[in-house]
């Protein structure tokens, strides 16, 4: 998606979904002795580091401490760290939008905004059905 997105939108910045990330840590690092204190670190790291320079310290120190820093799957998202980490993007407009919002709440925002053809007909229909009679007949009561 990167490429495509970078060549429709060239003045966008693309990111990844957080929560799509983060759902992923018992099944990458369930097996850790300390899984419960290791997930309640990492967590900690990505939404209480306030710079990327602090990002990088406590992810180091977290990996360090609990043996994972050659797992793959986080090596690979600590160099992709500007696409998903909250601390990486805070020079950004995300029009509300916040990194851990779920697909789930994006789509439900704008449901209320965008909705199917069945729907918009169905509501139509019933805004004819229940069109209140006029009383005045002044231009702006219609």
């Amino acid at each position: 998606m990167r490429q495509p997105i970078k060549n429709v939108f060239p003045n966008t910045r693309h990111r990844w979904c957080i929560w799509h990330i983060l759902r992923k840590i018992p099944h990458k690092l369930g097996r850790n002795e300390k899984y419960a204190e290791l997930k309640e670190e990492l967590l900690e790291v990505v939404y209480d580091s306030f710079t990327k320079e602090e990002f990088d310290t406590r992810w180091e120190e977290v990996t360090s401490d609990y043996g994972i820093v050659n797992d793959e799957w986080l090596s690979g998202l600590f160099v992709e760290r500007s696409m998903w980490v909250p601390s990486y993007m805070k020079d950004q407009f995300w029009a509300r939008m916040r990194t851990t919002q779920r697909v789930e709440s994006i789509n439900s925002f704008f449901d209320k905004f965008v909705t199917r053809k069945k729907k918009e007909k169905e509501a139509d229909d019933k805004g004819h059905k229940y069109t209140r009679n006029l009383l005045t007949g002044i231009p702006l009561e219609k």
